[in-house]
């Protein structure tokens, strides 16, 4: 009984060796080949100074919310309201961050009022904010943008108007990259209607 034992313990090591073998050859079948996740920005082309006057004063560009579910992952809707999300594409930073940081570049690039600064600033006449409402590839290969924005009086946080802008963009192609491409063009088209709507209500004074 003990040679038989003894015989045994020493294959051990041996048919240890061969279950990882055959166990690092199998995940390697099974695996596939790695895939890599693609980041992709949002960001709207260069903006150009108007020619309009800026309204004197400073906007400060608030902090944004999202309602979009499915995080930093690109996003399909498909028929019957089925949701895709893409866990190998995704957006470089928290969609709102981005639409945040487009709202704030182009709105000072456009030169829509004197001073435009960020959610850190101690003072301004007037805080844009907004809530991020849909950010994804439509059933019928449109790029879906939609975004609440408010206009606070940034000393008490009172409202003084509110509204939803939404633009929609058709893919030039079905790739990922295409589909980021045309969310860019929407966001830039809001943003646009957001400066056109700040001339036209005159909000920049109290």
């Amino acid at each position: 009984m003990q040679p038989f034992l003894a015989r045994a313990t020493s294959l051990l090591p041996r048919a240890g060796g061969l279950l990882l073998l055959i166990w690092v050859c199998s995940g390697c079948r099974l695996g596939g080949t790695y895939r890599p996740i693609a980041h992709y920005g949002l960001d709207c082309p260069a903006g150009v100074a108007e020619t309009a006057a800026a309204i004197e004063g400073t906007l400060q560009v608030g902090r944004f919310g999202s309602k979009v579910p499915a995080g930093t992952r690109m996003l399909e809707r498909g028929a019957g309201q089925r949701l895709f999300i893409d866990e190998y594409n995704r957006w470089a930073d928290d969609p709102e961050r981005l639409v945040e940081r487009e709202f704030l570049r182009c709105l000072a690039e456009r030169r829509v009022f004197a001073n435009v600064v960020d959610s850190d600033a101690d003072t301004a006449d007037l805080t844009l904010g907004g809530t991020l409402l849909a950010l994804e590839r439509t059933e019928d290969g449109q790029a879906l943008v939609s975004v609440l924005v408010r206009f606070e009086n940034p000393e008490t946080g009172e409202i003084s108007a509110s509204r939803v802008f939404s633009n929609s963009r058709k893919l030039t192609g079905a790739t990922s990259a295409a589909f980021a491409e045309a969310c860019a063009g929407a966001l830039d088209t809001i943003v646009t209607d957001v400066a056109e709507a700040l001339r036209g209500c005159d909000l920049g004074k109290r």
